[in-house]
């Protein structure tokens, strides 16, 4: 076998320990090469991969061919100290070498406990009975018997192990990316959970994830509580309140702001991570109190979440004692109870009214007045293939409102005598990207899907009406409003 053709292997463990719990948990992060220059790159210029380990300008470094990348992750429900999960995590490195007979491996460590025990220390260790040179008990020499077994039985199977230390929280991508396996470990840990993987996952699109999710997931706020069973319509959709109310401050949602935003979605088929997230709730709120619960549709719905959560459900999810908080092991809000509920009742009455409207609106209730304003978005194209819509070149992304003339009037229902009653006029009404309607982004993005959109109007008073947008795709059907600011004088 060629030295080309040989399995070779650069490994980054770390460990992590939070004392106030006495448990921690651990995590390594690398991948598996070829001694051959890549032929495209990798898709995340942070990680360019040589024989010596990731760097961040490749002239400094000849670059390989990854083949694997490898992630590993595990819970130490009873940790003694860092050392202990830093040693864990090397080991837990050194079994996976092993077991795949890796020829020559790099591990990288941040603890130099474990390098100098490894290099230095063990073989005096083993010569005075497992006491340092103290004469105390060795920590941890369960683990330690394991190492050295594990580093024997690699020279046995001509297997080469390079351990080296690297400095920690120092830039270095891979430590980085340890870290955040280690902290994920550190939230099973204080869970009490044991459990532990270790992935490989081929290279192609692995800095690449494509989630798929509903594009009209598109604010970034989610609200429900945990009191509902289910948050279905009548004809099986699932129901979905999600919004804007400021940027960080979530205890003003409910208040009366201009530039708040309400939406309800009825998809077709329910988010398989915001169903999980919605049942851990409820499984949190164990008396049924009906907390209003606001998640973080920013964080949920970013690729490396989103994805964790799809495969590994809640496991990695930190809980905030008696609130019913949960953020991700990097402390990034996932999603938080509003408790004191304040304004949020208001809130979710707001929203409560809005899908009243939709549902007005589906069934083409007496009194909604119907503007198609699709053609004003979207340009037709007809190919070969079918027929495709673009958003139009005007609606840049710097473009803030559209004006649009819509159909109203004043009449009470029992007044209008029907669509030529001489009552029914037109206005100029201004729609605001990201409150009024759906963000440019959001219409671009579910352009294929068969979309249409259309203003409603409905009477407030003898000279007051109000506006909504109704977006309705493939996937489902949704209703847009600046609620505490879609007043217009007529």
């Amino acid at each position: 076998m060629s030295d080309t053709q040989k399995k070779k292997a650069i490994l980054y463990t770390d460990g992590g320990y939070r004392q106030q719990y006495t448990s921690g948990g651990w995590g390594v992060h690398g991948y598996t090469y070829i001694d051959a220059v890549p032929d495209k790159g990798t898709g995340n210029p942070k990680c360019l991969p040589t024989a010596g380990g990731y760097v961040q300008d490749k002239s400094t470094a000849t670059l390989v061919t990854i083949e694997h990348y490898i992630d590993g992750v595990g819970g130490v429900p009873n940790a003694i100290s860092n050392n202990h999960t830093e040693l864990q995590a090397t080991v837990k490195g050194l079994e996976w070498i092993v077991e795949k007979g890796i020829h020559h491996t790099k591990v990288f460590t941040d603890s130099r406990y474990v390098v100098d025990g490894l290099t230095k220390w063990v073989d005096k260790w083993q010569r005075n009975n497992w006491t340092n040179s103290q004469g105390n008990p060795v920590s941890s020499k369960d683990l330690w018997l394991t190492a050295v077994q594990l580093m024997e039985k690699a020279t046995e199977q001509r297997q080469t192990i390079d351990i080296q230390w690297i400095k920690g929280h120092d830039g270095h991508f891979g430590n980085e990316m340890a870290d955040q396996y280690a902290s994920r470990g550190n939230v099973l840990g204080r869970k009490g959970m044991d459990f532990s993987f270790m992935l490989e996952t081929p290279a192609p699109g692995y800095w690449n994830k494509k989630n798929e999710y509903s594009r009209l997931l598109s604010s970034g706020r989610w609200y429900f509580q945990t009191t509902d069973e289910a948050y279905t319509t009548e004809d099986g959709k699932t129901i979905y309140y999600i919004g804007e109310h400021g940027e960080d401050d979530d205890e003003t949602h409910g208040k009366r702001v201009s530039d708040n935003s309400n939406t309800v979605l009825y998809l077709n088929e329910p988010d398989p991570v915001l169903e999980q997230i919605r049942k851990q709730a409820m499984e949190m709120d164990r008396r049924k109190f009906g907390s209003v619960m606001i998640g973080r549709l920013d964080t949920i719905l970013s690729p490396t979440v989103y994805s964790e959560i799809l495969e590994h459900g809640t496991k990695f999810m930190d809980f905030g004692g008696e609130r019913k908080d949960m953020s991700t092991a990097k402390r990034r809000p996932v999603v938080k109870e509003q408790n004191p509920p304040g304004l949020s009742y208001i809130g979710i009455d707001v929203l409560n009214n809005l899908q009243g409207l939709l549902d007005d609106y589906l069934v083409r209730k007496p009194g909604i007045w119907i503007t198609d304003i699709t053609d004003l978005i979207y340009d037709v194209e007809v190919k070969k293939n079918g027929v495709t819509r673009k958003v139009k070149k005007e609606l840049s992304p710097s473009t803030k409102y559209l004006d649009v003339a819509v159909r109203y009037s004043t009449k009470k229902v029992s007044e209008v005598t029907g669509e030529d009653d001489p009552s029914v006029k037109t206005k100029k009404v201004r729609l605001i990207f990201g409150i009024d309607l759906a963000k440019r982004n959001t219409l671009s993005n579910i352009a294929g899907d068969d979309v249409r959109v259309s203003v409603i109007t409905w009477r407030e008073s003898d000279s007051v009406i109000r506006y909504a947008t109704v977006i309705e795709t493939s996937a489902g059907t949704g209703i847009w409003a600046g609620t505490d600011s879609n007043y217009l004088m007529v």
